[in-house]
């Protein structure tokens, strides 16, 4: 049975070690623990924060529904709060089924800490049983009426949480195991890449369309394409088709800079307006003919092209640096197959074929003529 834990009374640095190394051993024992990082979270639900009293119960609110939906999924929680206010525990307790609230600040070491919690949380047992409903938690502890700083913490609240729902079902549940790769779709907010009136179905396991024939691409295979390319953190990135700018956001969470190329003008203004309003200061767009790259930058450690050709352009091989991986959709204009091309040595490179795909054509010089719905 799923539970949640609320670790309190030691340094915020402690805390959080304390979450990490008691997760780390329920973990080996088979539990697939979650560990809620408040101060993570708050920055995610709060990132102009007012410090009113109605925006700090909005929120505390917000964080146990959080718990409370993924205790709800099947997922024991620890959350790392360092000073919980007693309203936290009051709603956690009559919200989760199996709550505990644990005071660590008498164990003399982190590691002592941790035992404390495995032990507790090993030997309590359910409070009662626990019919789960998602909806009715929502309308309890996000209700729709309020200011509008409560209006938009609920918000957030419920896509974390589709998020969330996203990355196990449609990633994770179908193989997707690259951590880094797992976390940054944990933490980028598709919602903000769509119009409004499609934001209920940002975190659906479909594209969703963003204007001028172009589509936001399936969760599912942004995270394929972004995962085959083994992406590290200093890495240098270039992206063929920029569209709403989503995926240039995951990428920009796990590489270093990411360079990205749109053919559609009003596209690629919408994307540098939006990346710039997130904060994604290491993704640079630049309207023009993708199907030539962007060679000012190169050589690029990964190349990912998300619209589909007839072959892997030239241009794009030449900026490749030596080892670097282009991951690309080639074959018929609207049917693909997934391809990873690796440059072993100079003019040597190694093809992978990937999974069949579905993308609008790649247009230009070295990609299809121009058709409507072309990127």
């Amino acid at each position: 049975m799923s539970w949640a834990a609320w670790i309190t009374g030691r340094s915020t640095a402690d805390t959080s070690r304390i979450a990490q190394v008691a997760a780390e051993r329920l973990r080996a024992a088979g539990d697939d623990v979650a560990v809620l990082e408040l101060d993570a979270l708050r920055r995610c639900l709060t990132p102009a924060p007012t410090g009113s009293d109605e925006e700090r119960e909005a929120l505390q609110r917000a964080l146990v529904y959080i718990a409370a939906c993924l205790v709800e999924a099947g997922r024991p929680v620890i959350v790392d709060a360092t000073e919980p206010a007693p309203i936290w525990r009051d709603l956690a307790r009559a919200t989760i089924p199996r709550f505990v609230a644990l005071d660590v600040a008498g164990a003399p070491t982190v590691d002592a800490a941790a035992d404390t919690v495995v032990d507790v949380i090993g030997r309590r047992p359910p409070r009662r049983r626990w019919t789960p409903d998602a909806a009715a938690l929502g309308r309890r502890l996000l209700p729709d009426k309020g200011s509008e700083e409560e209006r938009a913490i609920a918000r957030r609240a419920r896509a974390w949480v589709a998020r969330e729902a996203m990355v196990r079902e449609q990633i994770a549940g179908r193989g997707v195991r690259d951590a880094a790769v797992l976390a940054a779709m944990r933490a980028v907010p598709r919602e903000e890449f769509v119009d409004r009136d499609l934001a209920p179905e940002a975190y659906e396991d479909a594209p969703l369309p963003i204007g001028e024939g172009q589509t936001i691409s399936q969760p599912y295979i942004v995270a394929v394409m972004t995962e085959a390319l083994r992406l590290a953190p200093r890495d240098r990135v270039l992206e063929i088709g920029t569209g709403s700018g989503y995926a240039a956001a995951v990428l920009a969470r796990i590489a270093g800079d990411v360079y990205t190329v749109e053919r559609i003008e009003s596209l690629a203004e919408m994307a540098r307006r939006r990346l710039a309003a997130l904060g994604y200061g290491n993704v640079h767009v630049r309207h023009g003919d993708g199907s030539l790259g962007w060679p000012e930058h190169a050589p690029y450690d990964a190349i990912v092209v998300t619209a589909g050709g007839p072959h892997v352009p030239p241009p794009l091989l030449q900026q490749l640096a030596l080892g670097g991986r282009l991951v690309m959709p080639v074959g018929a204009s609207h049917c693909q197959r997934l391809v990873r091309v690796v440059q072993r040595a100079p003019d040597v490179y190694d093809r992978q074929a990937l999974e069949e795909v579905c993308f609008v054509p790649l247009v230009g010089a070295e990609g299809w003529p121009a058709v409507e719905g072309g990127c």
